[in-house]
């Protein structure tokens, strides 16, 4: 089986949890291996919600991310007031994960 990894960001709300449940669920019920996470960004306030969903037999449990596109879309869909405050938190997390590689 292919291994396909989605990563869906979103600006608050639930509708991005949901979209993601919806599709790991409907991956369950035609017996296809699924891994999911997510990641709430300050949410009620406009912040990033990411959904990662791992179809397939994949070998890590890490999803591999794209940093900059990460941070493009937080640019990019974060309430001017928040993304500078995203943009740290995000890099600081980039940054401890990269010290306990």
């Amino acid at each position: 089986m292919t291994v396909t990894r989605l990563v869906r960001v979103a600006v608050g709300g639930q509708g991005n949890i949901l979209a993601a449940r919806v599709l790991g669920e409907t991956a369950v019920t035609a017996n296809m291996p699924v891994r999911m996470s997510e990641f709430h960004g300050m949410a009620q306030r406009g912040g990033v919600v990411e959904s990662m969903i791992l179809l397939g037999h994949g070998e890590s449990g890490c999803m591999p991310l794209d940093a900059r596109l990460i941070r493009e879309t937080i640019r990019a869909k974060t309430k001017k007031v928040f993304a500078k405050i995203h943009l740290k938190a995000f890099d600081l997390g980039m940054a401890t994960a990269a010290a306990g590689a």
